[in-house]
């Protein structure tokens, strides 16, 4: 339930990005111990794991077209197995945790680490924590049929520069 939390908070870094990327502070082993914790807590490994399930669906789907032979029983034993493998290597030295933890540090100072992990604590941090992901969830679905209906226009308006410039438009 915590996978969208990490994007909403991906979302939150890129609008403080501006204000110190340059000033990251030093990455001392209390800092690095509670952005690990903060991490933790709001699910950012989850995160990934859905990022690669959604690939895998994807994969999956190609796969299937390609060779309808395989059986789903192979197919699902591949995803289980793909998704345990991620989540022991996300959390073992120099694996994904190890790897986001300088990015944490970039943009959030150890106090406003503290803070997060204070505000993630809390009841109303709880109930993001477990309500994030599936408004990122119902966002994206919601994001992608809107530019399904803007496909045609958007296609409409490349034909058009390209006419003006002669160039061809592929069909």
């Amino acid at each position: 339930m915590r996978r969208g939390l990490a994007a909403l908070m991906l979302g939150v870094f890129l609008s403080v990005a501006a204000q110190g990327l340059d000033q990251a502070e030093e990455l001392t082993p209390q800092k690095r111990a509670d952005i690990l914790s903060l991490m933790q807590m709001t699910g950012s490994v989850d995160l990934g794991a859905q990022l690669a399930d959604a690939f895998l669906q994807s994969l999956f789907s190609s796969l299937r077209a390609a060779h309808p032979e395989i059986s789903e029983i192979a197919l699902t034993a591949t995803r289980r197995e793909i998704s345990k493998l991620f989540r022991e290597k996300a959390e073992e030295p120099g694996g994904l945790m190890d790897r986001m933890i300088p990015v944490y540090n970039r943009y959030w100072t150890h106090a406003e680490v503290k803070e997060l992990t204070a505000f993630y604590r809390s009841e109303l941090g709880q109930k993001a924590i477990h309500t994030m992901p599936k408004m990122l969830g119902e966002s994206t679905a919601l994001g992608q049929e809107w530019g399904k209906e803007l496909t045609p226009e958007l296609l409409r308006r490349i034909q058009e520069i390209f006419k003006q410039e002669g160039i061809e438009f592929p069909q």
